[in-house]
C-alpha cells in the first residue's frame, strides 16, 4: 500500500504526472498463503530469472517469520554453494526508457548476513545490469553502476529499514533513499530499467516486505538552476596511511540555465575547506570533474563528501543531488609486514579473466605491501603440489577463487578490502630472501631467513615459490576462455572485446606460480633468533629469469600467513646466499647508532667482547637487504662508519652480524 509520505516525495520528484492504473503496484504480501511461492502465486507482477511461471526453486517463498507489517513477507536466503537458489524478479510493465519510477519496499536482513539486489536494464533477465546493491554483514551498502565505485552506504543489520529509488529514467538519475533520507545520486552505465532482481547471493538471508512502485512516462521537470553531483571515485594514492587522493565526480545541468560557477565545500578526516569551480556547463550537459584539493588518508574508515553550497550565487530547489559521501577505508602497516593473495585460476575457466584483471589493478600499485600470485589449475602452467593446496583450502568452491593471506576465500574482485586490515597484524619475523646460481644451470640455490620479532611455539610452517611475469604460451593449450566476450557480462579490463577463447598468441599471464617448496614444521624460536633454510629449485628453460620473483612466507600455526617477503631473483642474487644457519641476538654489544636520523654518515658503535669478523647489513621496511659491507676483524670498543649516500629516505634495520650472533637497532635515513 502507498503511503501518504511515499505518494509525496513522488509527486516532489515528478511534478504533473498523470499515473495509469497498470503502471503503479504495491503488494503487503498478506493475501499469499505462508509457504507460498511468489511467482507462481502472482505472475502478473513476478516471474523468476529462469522462467516466467515460477513455482521452481528459483521462486522465492512467502514466510511469516519476519513482516514490516500484517504477518508475511517473502524471504531470500543463499543455501547453495555460489549463490542461490532464489532468483526472484520484479516486473515493472517492460523496459523503461524514460519517464519517472518511483520504487522501495522494507527489508530486514539477518545478522551476521547480507542482502542483493540488482536493478535490470532490460525486461528480459540478463540482457543489462542497471545498478547493483549489495550489504555486506558489516552493515555496508555497496552501490555499483558499470564502473568503480568507492561510496558506500551505512545500512542497519536485524531490523527494518525502508529502501527506496527515486528513478529519472529520462535524465539518468537514481536517487537513493534509506529510510527517508536521500544518500546520493547515480547514473547507470544503461539509460533504462526493466525491472528488479532479488537474488540470494552468497551469504545472503532477507525478508521483503510493503512492496511499492509508481511510473510515470513524464520526466520531471527543474527549476532554472538545477545542479547535482552523481557517483564518486578516488583517483590516485593507495588504500594506506598517509596516500593522498583526489576525488573524481560528474557534474551535470538538469536545468534550463547555463552553470558558471559552482561554490562547494570537502569534508574529510582532515577538515572542511571551501572552493568555487568556474565553469561552463550548458543545459542537459555533464562534467568530468576531478576535484583539485588533495584529500590524505587516516587509518580507519575515512568518510569524505563534497557538497554544492551555491550554482550560479544562488541555492537550487532539489537538495538531495548536491552530496556525494563516500567512505575511503584505508591502514596503517605495521613494520616489515606483506600479504599474500593467491588465485586459483586455469586457461580453462572463462570467468577467471576478472582475476587477472584484480591482479593487475593491484599490481603494482601495492606491491610494497602485496604480493601477487596466481595458481594455475588444470593448464600447462598447473604447479600439482601448490594447485592442491589452494584447491583443498577451506572455504574454496570453485574457480576464480582468492585465498587472503590464508584466512578467507573471496572473489577476486572483491579480495582487496578484506585484505587489507591483515597488514595491521605485527608480524613474528622479518624475511629476507638470498640466491646463488648453481654449477648446474637447471637449478638455483636459495636462502630464506627469518628474523624473529617475536616467541613462536613448534608447529610455524612456511614455503618458497617462485613466479613469472609476462608469460606466453605456444600452444593452444594457453588459448583462454574468455565468457566476458562480446560485451553482454560488462566490461572487464578490456576482455569483454576478445574472443572466447582468447587465441594464445593474444594472450600474456602474470603473477604465474612456477614453484612450491615447504617446510611444515618448523621448531620453537624465541625473539631475536634467526633461522635460514635453503632450497634447490629446479629452473625450467622456457622461464624468464629476469621476470621472476622468489616469495617466502611463514606461516602461523593455524595455517595463517604471519608474514611475506618477495624479490626479484636479482634482487635476491646481489643479497647474497645464506647457508643453514641459526644465530643467537648479542645481549652485551651495547649497540648504537650515530646520528639517528641520518643523512649521508652513520657510525655504529658497540663493545665485542673477543676478536671477531664483523659484517653490517641494513634492512628496508619490508626485509630487503639494500647495503652489506664486511669490516674484518674486531674486538672490545669498535666504531664502524657507514656511507648512506645512496639510501633514499626511510626506515631501516641495522644488522650487525658476527660469529657469536647477532644484533640490530633501527635507524631513519633522510635525505
Amino acid at each position: 500500500m502507498i503511503t501518504m509520505r511515499h505518494l509525496f516525495i513522488f509527486l516532489f520528484f515528478a511534478s504533473a504526472l498523470v499515473l495509469r492504473a497498470q503502471d503503479t503496484y504495491s503488494d503487503d504480501f498478506e493475501s499469499y498463503t505462508a509457504g507460498a511461492f511468489v511467482a507462481k502465486s502472482n505472475t502478473t507482477n513476478w516471474r523468476t530469472w529462469t522462467n516466467t511461471a515460477g513455482g521452481a526453486a528459483d521462486d522465492a517463498k512467502i514466510s511469516t517469520k519476519q513482516a514490516a507489517s500484517g504477518s508475511n513477507s517473502f524471504v531470500i536466503r543463499n543455501t547453495v554453494s555460489g549463490g542461490g537458489p532464489e532468483d526472484l524478479i520484479l516486473k515493472i510493465g517492460g523496459t523503461r526508457n524514460k519517464g519517472t519510477l518511483d520504487i522501495g519496499w522494507k527489508v530486514y536482513i539477518t545478522r551476521d548476513s547480507g542482502a542483493y539486489w540488482n536493478f535490470q536494464g532490460t525486461a528480459t533477465p540478463g540482457g543489462s545490469w542497471a545498478m547493483d546493491c549489495q550489504i555486506l554483514p558489516d552493515g555496508k551498502l555497496y552501490i555499483t553502476t558499470g564502473t568503480l565505485n568507492t561510496k558506500t552506504i551505512p545500512f542497519p543489520i536485524g531490523e527494518w529499514v525502508d529502501f527506496r529509488a527515486l528513478i529519472d529514467i529520462t535524465n539518468n538519475m537514481f536517487s537513493i533513499y534509506i529510510n527517508g533520507q536521500c544518500e546520493g545520486v547515480y547514473r547507470s552505465q544503461v539509460n533504462t530499467v526493466g525491472g528488479v532482481d532479488f537474488f540470494a547471493n552468497v551469504g545472503s538471508s532477507y525478508y521483503v516486505d510493503d512492496l511499492f512502485y509508481n511510473y510515470s512516462a513524464e520526466a520531471p521537470v527543474y527549476g532554472a538552476t538545477e545542479a547535482g553531483l552523481v557517483g564518486m571515485t578516488v583517483e590516485g594514492g593507495r588504500q594506506i596511511e598517509g596516500e593522498v587522493i583526489k576525488l573524481n565526480t560528474t557534474l551535470y545541468n538538469v536545468g534550463t540555465d547555463t552553470i558558471t560557477s559552482v561554490v562547494y565545500q570537502i569534508t574529510s578526516g582532515g577538515g572542511n575547506f571551501v572552493d568555487t569551480l568556474n565553469t561552463v556547463l550548458a543545459p542537459g550537459k555533464t562534467l568530468n570533474w576531478t576535484i583539485p584539493n588533495d584529500v590524505t588518508l587516516f587509518d580507519g574508515d575515512n568518510n569524505v563528501s563534497i557538497t554544492l553550497i551555491e550554482v550560479n550565487g544562488g541555492v537550487d530547489s532539489f537538495t538531495c543531488n548536491n552530496a556525494m559521501n563516500a567512505t575511503v577505508f584505508a591502514v596503517k602497516p605495521a613494520d616489515h609486514r606483506k600479504i599474500i593473495l593467491e588465485e586459483g585460476t586455469g586457461t580453462w575457466c572463462g570467468w577467471c579473466p576478472r582475476g587477472a584483471v584484480f591482479l593487475d589493478q593491484i599490481s603494482p600499485l601495492y606491491d610494497e605491501y602485496i604480493i601477487p600470485i596466481a595458481v594455475h589449475n588444470n593448464d600447462p602452467m598447473t604447479v600439482a603440489a601448490y594447485n592442491s593446496v589452494i584447491t583443498t583450502f577451506p572455504g574454496f568452491t570453485g574457480f576464480p577463487g582468492m585465498v587472503v593471506d590464508r584466512r578467507e576465500v573471496w572473489d577476486p574482485s572483491q579480495a582487496l578490502q578484506p585484505a587489507l586490515p591483515f597488514l595491521r597484524e605485527a608480524p613474528d619475523a622479518i624475511i629476507s630472501l638470498g640466491a646463488k646460481i648453481n654449477d648446474d644451470p637447471t637449478k638455483m640455490d636459495f636462502s630464506v631467513k627469518f628474523n624473529f620479532l617475536n616467541d613462536i611455539p613448534a608447529g610455524y610452517k612456511m614455503f618458497l615459490t617462485l613466479s613469472e611475469n609476462d608469460v606466453k604460451g605456444d600452444a593452444t593449450t594457453y588459448n583462454q576462455a574468455n565468457y566476458y566476450a562480446g560485451g553482454a557480462s560488462g566490461p572487464m579490463g578490456g576482455y569483454e572485446t576478445l574472443p572466447n577463447p582468447v587465441p594464445f598468441s593474444q594472450m600474456v599471464y602474470q603473477h604465474v606460480a612456477r614453484s612450491f617448496n615447504a617446510n611444515n614444521n618448523l621448531a620453537a624460536y624465541t625473539a631475536g633468533d634467526s633461522l635460514v633454510l635453503n632450497f634447490t629449485v629446479a629452473m625450467e628453460a622456457k622461464w624468464n629469469q629476469d621476470k621472476m620473483k622468489v616469495i617466502g612466507v611463514l606461516l602461523k600455526k593455524d595455517g595463517k600467513v604471519s608474514n611475506a617477503n618477495d624479490a626479484t631473483i636479482d634482487e635476491a642474487v646481489k643479497a647474497g646466499f645464506i647457508l643453514n644457519a641459526k644465530e643467537r641476538i648479542l645481549t652485551d654489544a651495547k649497540l648504537s647508532v650515530y646520528p639517528n636520523p641520518a643523512f649521508s654518515t652513520a657510525s655504529v658503535n658497540m663493545q665485542l667482547s673477543q676478536a671477531t669478523p664483523v659484517s653490517v647489513s641494513l634492512l628496508d621496511i619490508q626485509g630487503k637487504t639494500v647495503f652489506t659491507q664486511d669490516f674484518g676483524n674486531h674486538q672490545g670498543e669498535t666504531s664502524l662508519s657507514l656511507n648512506l649516500s645512496q639510501l633514499t629516505s626511510g626506515i631501516y634495520t641495522v644488522m650487525v652480524r658476527t660469529n657469536s650472533g647477532v644484533v640490530t637497532q633501527k635507524l631513519t635515513v633522510i635525505k
